[in-house]
């Protein structure tokens, strides 16, 4: 029995592991060593020896003392350079289980699978069971070292997947997704998910997706509304969204023209913008009034003077001091007519005039 487990270690080493020189198995002194429960004395250079270590398992031993196991609960373990047709798979003690995979405490900054056949080629992951678990691809972080961890810090990437083409000699960015630390509260970790495009291979944050479902524009982006670092509700935002938003006064404000097309409702009283004017002289209508209430604080009357038309533009014109049958107001338009005459008289005391531009005139309605 022990031959033939002696035969099978060493096929695997000598047409994996690549060793330059094997010592006969029939040596009665390999024989010994098999037979002893201690690391024997290291073999001459470019040689190795096999003996069963005091857990039991079946070891290996090279002219360096580096010592590697075989076998241990389902377990392999290889200390030293491990290769595979001429490429440095591990360097340091790599460990091969059926149970928990590749274990490498020092290797290469990454297991590589080339491929120069057509079709599909990578790493996948198979899972097979009466629940409702995926085939996993997981990335794990943590600070310090494999044998004492520390926690992560806020601001490191837990995980992440790059995508790089070839481009004049070298491979280049191509854009990547990871999941970013925002937040650590006792064993609690608070995360966001990141976007990065490729823009002259050089990646660019685009999108973040916060732990709150809101989308954040990390960076400006002219094709969509809002500044860079603004944030979009779950519910929609205006464009080409299907989703109808919820807009309340803290959710929208704004400092330009506003478009509404389809019919509005409005679910609760309004406030409107309205100027009350005290001073003496005439009145100027700017813009961005909408109800202008004329309440001299010393009764004159008064002309109203209004802006350049603008088709739909609304206007409210009022006597709010009440004495406009005494001192009447004029309403006046910088250009065109008021119901086709060239000024609008209010002489009814608390009297208003609604004035809408149609294109061509002011009417009043």
């Amino acid at each position: 029995m022990k031959r033939i487990l002696l035969f099978t270690a060493l096929f695997f080493l000598t047409t994996v592991v690549g060793f330059a020189q094997v010592t006969s198995a029939e040596n009665p002194n390999f024989r010994r060593f098999i037979g002893q429960s201690s690391t024997p004395a290291n073999p001459a250079t470019g040689q190795f020896r096999l003996f069963v270590g005091t857990d039991g398992n079946l070891k290996l031993v090279d002219s360096a003392g580096t010592v590697s196991s075989f076998g241990g609960g389902g377990a392999t373990s290889i200390t030293g350079t491990l290769t595979s047709g001429g490429v440095v798979l591990a360097t340091g003690t790599s460990t091969v289980s059926t149970d928990t995979g590749i274990t490498y405490t020092t290797s290469p900054a990454a297991l590589i699978v080339n491929s120069q056949a057509a079709g599909l080629r990578g790493v996948e992951a198979y899972q097979y069971s009466t629940t409702v678990d995926a085939g996993l691809f997981l990335g794990r972080k943590a600070r310090g070292t494999l044998a004492s961890p520390l926690d992560v810090a806020v601001s490191d990437a837990l995980a992440s997947f790059q995508a790089d083409g070839y481009a004049s000699t070298a491979f280049r960015s191509g854009g990547a997704i990871q999941s970013i630390v925002t937040a650590i509260s006792g064993t609690n970790i608070t995360t966001k998910w990141r976007f990065l495009t490729s823009v002259n291979s050089s990646n660019t944050s685009v999108i973040d997706i916060l732990s709150t479902g809101e989308l954040n524009w990390v960076t400006d982006n002219s094709a969509d509304i809002g500044e860079s670092g603004a944030l979009r509700p779950r519910t929609g935002y205006f464009g080409t969204s299907v989703v109808a938003p919820t807009v309340t006064a803290a959710t929208l404000v704004s400092t330009a023209a506003l478009t509404a097309s389809g019919l509005t409702t409005l679910s609760a009283g309004q406030v409107i913008a309205t100027r009350v004017v005290t001073a003496a002289g005439a009145v100027t209508v700017a813009a961005t009034d909408y109800v202008v209430v004329v309440n001299k604080a010393s009764g004159e009357a008064t002309t109203v003077n209004l802006p350049a038309g603008v088709t739909g533009t609304v206007f409210i014109v009022k006597d709010g001091k009440g004495d406009a049958a005494t001192n009447v107001i004029t309403i006046t338009p910088a250009a065109g007519n008021i119901d086709g005459a060239s000024t609008y008289v209010i002489s009814v005391n608390y009297g208003s005039a609604n004035l809408v531009y149609s294109g061509t005139q002011w009417l009043v309605f």
